[in-house]
């Protein structure tokens, strides 16, 4: 008996405390009030994620989403998980969990601040061949306006309704406004000797106004012994930068690109965590390089309609110079040699300026 129950511990343990990694199915920077649709007092959601993206046979152990406003506290979460043969819905009706054969594996509160890690109450074994649903319901009772990163949809995947008055079992709309999925990680035990997927600290997916000169900074956890970055302008593919660097701990890495990098101009990055030939993947996340004044000498007329020139406060949305700020409003001159007072433009001396 004694022996039976030191093995049931060891059992405990061993699940309790095995290494963590993820994988993450969007990267897009859309908005989106979804899953917890928190414009209104209650709301569902139910959303398709694609075999691709979820991989093989894994125990889902949590999931994640990425607030973008928080911290927003929410009561009365629930979280359901269901295999489905469909990549898309039929209809935006709701389909009640209990009696459609979902699982649910989170029932709680929830603090939604970045990407935000919900543990579920027991794992749920994904099958690794058919597509998985996220179903998610809030009964929080109040607005709190959480918003969340997504990725662009072009078909009825997702679903949801919302009321004021109480949970909604009506119909809902399919693909709704945004037209996006929220994006997702789902977390899993990592198999023996597999190593953890890479996280990526900054910059981050939607980065804008990145240093020319920037560090790229990254985690790597359990068993990795060495990682590849993999790089490049959006434009094109990626390469390998850097190949089969040495890991010594668990930690914090950095690496920086050899030449300055172009102005106004987006990337795609990458880390490859290794051990051995066993690897593990983080998202490919895209940034964009901040604007510089890197040819001299250097001319900015203020009488003409070439507005915005890198360096330059102001809402690029505009036609003319106009830099808003209350109760003031910098505009473009009406006639020559009068750039004062509500006819002037502001230069931001903290951009950089390269060449000097």
């Amino acid at each position: 008996m004694r022996r039976l129950l030191l093995v049931s511990i060891l059992s405990f343990l061993s699940l309790t405390f095995q290494a963590q990694s993820f994988v993450q199915i969007g990267s897009g920077t859309v908005s989106t009030s979804y899953p917890v649709y928190s414009v209104w007092n209650y709301g569902w959601y139910s959303a398709v994620y694609n075999q691709a993206g979820v991989g093989g046979e894994k125990q889902i152990t949590s999931i994640a989403f990425e607030s973008l406003n928080g911290p927003k506290s929410l009561a009365n979460q629930k979280i359901y998980l269901k295999h489905s043969g469909n990549t898309v819905f039929g209809d935006g009706n709701y389909e009640n969990p209990t009696s459609n054969g979902y699982t649910l594996v989170y029932d709680g509160p929830v603090t939604y601040n970045g990407w935000t890690e919900i543990e579920f109450t027991t794992p749920f074994a994904y099958n690794g061949t058919d597509h998985l649903i996220v179903h998610y319901e809030s009964n929080h009772g109040s607005s709190t306006y959480a918003n969340f990163n997504s990725t662009t949809s072009a078909v009825n995947n997702n679903k949801g309704a919302g009321s004021d008055q109480a949970f909604p079992t009506s119909a809902g709309y399919l693909n709704p406004y945004p037209s996006s999925v929220p994006n997702i990680r789902l977390f899993y035990a990592a198999a023996a000797d597999e190593p953890c997927t890479p996280t990526i600290n900054e910059p981050n997916g939607g980065d804008i106004q990145v240093s020319i000169t920037p560090e790229l900074s990254f985690n790597l956890s359990c068993n990795t012994t060495s990682y590849d970055v993999k790089f490049g302008a959006s434009s094109g593919e990626m390469s390998v930068v850097a190949s089969d660097v040495s890991v010594s701990a668990e930690g914090a890495y950095t690496w920086t690109p050899a030449e300055m990098l172009v102005p106004s101009t987006a990337y795609n990055w990458q880390v490859i965590a290794k051990n051995g030939e066993l690897t593990a993947e983080s998202p490919v996340l895209e940034f964009t390089t901040e604007s510089v004044i890197h040819s001299f000498p250097y001319f900015n007329g203020f009488e003409d309609n070439e507005v915005w020139t890198p360096g330059w406060y102001g809402d690029l949305s505009l036609t003319d110079w106009h830099y808003q700020t209350s109760p003031i409003n910098w505009q473009l001159a009406s006639s020559l040699n009068t750039h004062t007072g509500q006819s002037a433009a502001k230069i931001d001396m903290n951009q950089t300026v390269v060449g000097l």
